[in-house]
């Protein structure tokens, strides 16, 4: 008990210390995950789910900027998701969360029989980083996005198929974070 109590006193002064400088500057967050699946019924799929931030952080630890999303599975069926928003967020020693809209995403998938055009989307992610330092304004970490989004227009080889459409996903990533 005693050692589990050091242990984290140690990494809370550990956190401490490296927000110590209050950081500030444009703040630049590329992240990347790799998924592969293995299934009877979709078959097998790979893929490479991939986000940029780009922002300011201001000394107080606030975060504002933008996110570019892509997500993008090839395999027996194929899945391309984009979206675009902005972002607000709080960071805080070596962890940030960061809360981003989506303004807009679409979605193209296709599969032997039928293919799906999603569009109109808009939603919300949250990311949850802790990140560790490389150098000097470089530092690198997992990070947790949780994604919901909604698309109000669906269409199937070319004919509208109906309204609201919903995907939710948790991705786990790699961050590398630069502030400069």
């Amino acid at each position: 008990m005693k050692m589990r109590n050091i242990f984290f006193f140690l990494i809370f002064c550990f956190g401490l210390q490296l927000r110590a400088d209050n950081s500030s500057g444009i703040f630049l967050m590329p992240s990347f995950s790799v998924q592969k699946e293995s299934g009877q019924l979709p078959g097998d799929q790979n893929g490479v789910p991939m986000a940029i931030r780009l922002g300011y952080l201001i000394p107080s630890g606030f975060y504002f900027g933008m996110l570019y999303s892509r997500v993008s599975i090839a395999g027996d069926y194929s899945y391309s998701e984009t979206s675009i928003g902005n972002s607000l967020g709080y960071s805080y020693a070596n962890t940030s969360l960061i809360v981003s809209y989506f303004l807009t995403s679409t979605v193209d998938e296709s599969g032997p029989a039928r293919s799906y055009h999603r569009s109109e989307g808009s939603g919300v992610q949250v990311d949850l980083t802790m990140v560790f330092p490389l150098v000097w304004g470089i530092s690198l970490g997992p990070m947790l996005t949780y994604k919901n989004i909604s698309f109000n227009k669906q269409e199937s080889t070319g004919v509208i198929t109906g309204g609201s459409y919903f995907e939710s996903s948790l991705y786990p990533y790699i961050a590398l974070q630069f502030i400069y």
